[in-house]
């Protein structure tokens, strides 16, 4: 085997084996610039009756929003009560493994039942809310550069976590 060729299977091996080490999470290698947009539609049902009883006097845009996603809970706070849970499941499609450009499609659907007891602001008497609905988002990240399949999942995880506690708030405003 002639030097050339031995230099220039040197230098293909080490490129393979530092793309199969970032791609695993062994080496953080990322530079990159992406590109996300989104799409977002919902529905929530909201049903309340007056009690007797002894209630928490918070104001909806008080109420935190807990998002729980792939086993990991992302609080915005310590934990209090009540909170809003919401339960969030995404797909992705797209060719992820690509090593310069990304272009991948994802949806996600995420769901919420709260019935917190608390005080009306009219009446001062305590009521309870039965608060239900779903919140879906659709969309797209381009993605150009060094980066990994795990980081785009990232971003695109921190994307959808940061809709959804927004329409969360949104929500709970009128409460």
């Amino acid at each position: 085997m002639s030097r050339r060729r031995k230099i220039i299977l040197t230098v293909l091996a080490l490129l393979i084996g530092i793309t199969v080490l970032r791609e695993t999470g062994v080496v953080s290698l990322n530079y990159c610039r992406s590109s996300i947009s989104s799409n977002t539609t919902g529905n929530s049902t909201n049903n309340s009756g007056m009690i007797d009883d002894s209630c928490a006097d918070v104001a909806g845009t008080e109420i935190p929003v807990v998002v729980e996603y792939e086993g990991s809970t992302y609080r915005e706070a310590p934990a209090t009560d009540p909170e809003l849970w919401i339960r969030l499941s995404n797909t992705n499609s797209g060719p992820g493994w690509m090593p310069l450009y990304k272009n991948i499609d994802f949806s996600a659907n995420a769901f919420y039942t709260f019935v917190p007891t608390l005080k009306d602001k009219n009446s001062g008497r305590c009521k309870i809310v039965n608060l239900s609905g779903y919140i879906s988002v659709t969309g797209s990240i381009e993605v150009t550069g060094f980066c990994s399949w795990r980081e785009v999942k990232q971003l695109i995880a921190k994307n959808l976590i940061t809709i959804v506690r927004e329409k969360g708030h949104e929500t709970l405003k009128n409460l």
